[in-house]
């Protein structure tokens, strides 16, 4: 099988939705090389693949898939090892599970985006960790094994979690230790290592200070 290509942005670091797939790629062996576009200036090949102009999109010899979601679930269903399970019950559960992970993460990216993140008020965030918290069963979300549901969750985590080292001056994932466990089981990856970068949280900050996200 021919290297997958993976069209993505041109930042310094992984843009969280590509970070999923680059992440699954890795936790399967998948070969794969990476085209950087400017995302603010698509080019016209782009738009005629990815009708909703969205990052990351797939490009598989003939094949072609857009959307995060879309691309982690096909590349799930023909390289083992597979994270979503074939019990149709436990595949609800799972499912289920990375739509509360696109919750937090629409939830951090708003925050982020809307600007003045030191005033930002963190009420429901918290208590979607409150309730993430509560469900996490182990080292993983689901207890020993690494999910889709884990690799979903970390993408704006990362995000969240380089302004608590950075910006914020008080931590709400260091309120929940099952959530720190996690996130630091996840970090020590190898996957997440690679895919990571050098210095992912310092480019973070730097690009938020850049649109004067953040001071």
């Amino acid at each position: 099988m021919k290297p997958i290509e993976i069209i993505t942005g041109d930042t310094l670091y992984p843009a969280p939705f590509t970070h999923r797939v680059l992440i699954l790629c890795e936790e399967k062996n998948l070969q794969y090389f990476i085209t950087q576009i400017n995302t603010e200036q698509k080019p016209e090949w782009f738009s005629a693949i990815s009708p909703l102009g969205l990052i990351p999109v797939l490009r598989m010899e003939n094949k072609i898939v857009f959307d995060s979601h879309s691309i982690c679930e096909y590349l799930d269903t023909f390289s083992k090892p597979h994270l979503l399970p074939l019990d149709s019950y436990k595949y609800a559960q799972h499912k289920s599970w990375m739509m509360f992970a696109d919750e937090i993460a629409q939830e951090i990216a708003q925050k982020v985006k809307q600007g003045n993140i030191i005033q930002a008020d963190f009420t429901r965030l918290n208590l979607l960790f409150e309730i993430l918290s509560k469900h996490m069963k182990g080292e993983y979300f689901f207890g020993k094994e690494l999910s889709l549901v884990d690799i979903y969750l970390l993408s704006h985590m990362l995000w969240f979690d380089a302004l608590e080292e950075s910006v914020l001056s008080n931590s709400i994932i260091n309120q929940f230790p099952i959530i720190k466990i996690w996130l630091s089981n996840m970090k020590e990856r190898k996957s997440v290592k690679k895919t990571m970068g050098d210095n992912y949280s310092l480019h973070f900050i730097e690009l938020l200070r850049k649109y004067d996200l953040i001071p």
